[in-house]
Order: structure tokens, then sequence, then C-alpha cells
């Protein structure tokens, strides 16, 4: 299934549902494009609904997260499962990226 972008005034939410691995992040990549072209500040990925993430999935993110700084967008990432933020913190991912609570993020926005 195709990533879903919602857009808010600031912030544009990317939801990816079952999993980020190597052959969906081809899907994912022309949101960056999109972030641009509506001159928002800010980048979630909700990962509510996944339930699976490889290291190029990782990799992804840490990506993301380093491109969006270069252009002065925050992302966020948000609604990690147990499962997930295992894995994140084995790989240290959990250091390099912002991740909140899903119950957060609904509060900012």
């Amino acid at each position: 299934m195709l990533p879903c972008a919602i857009s808010h005034k600031t912030a544009l939410i990317i939801k990816i549902k079952n999993d980020i691995s190597f052959d969906r992040i081809p899907a994912i990549e022309p949101i960056f494009k999109e972030i641009r072209v509506n001159d928002q500040k800010v980048l979630a990925f909700d990962m509510s609904d996944i339930d699976y993430i490889d290291f190029s999935g990782l990799a992804f993110l840490l990506e993301a997260s380093f491109r969006c700084k270069f252009v002065d967008i925050e992302m966020i990432v948000f609604g990690v499962s147990p499962a997930i933020m295992e894995i994140m913190k084995l790989s240290t991912v959990d250091t390099m990226l912002t991740i909140i609570s899903k119950r957060r993020i609904q509060d900012s926005l």
C-alpha cells in the first residue's frame, strides 16, 4: 500500500502502512518534493501501522532526517510500536531522530 500524505498548515503527516523496507522506499521518496512545494516546516511520519522495518528502512528515516535539517524542516516520528522502538534502540537510530508519542502530536496540531 502506498503512503498517504495529510497536509496541515505547517506540517505534512505521512501515514505508512505495514512496513518500511527496501522495496517500499521508492514509493515514499516523492513526498520530499511535495513538502518543499507546500512550504511546510514539519514532516511527521506516522508509524502507528508499521509492523516491520529493515535496515534500509532505518537508513531511509535517517537520510530523511538529514535532508529535512538541510532545508530547515523539522522531522518527527510518532506512533512507534514497542517492537519497532526496540529495533531503533538496538541500532541507536532512536538517538538520531525526534520520536514522540501519538498523543503529543495530536495535541500539537
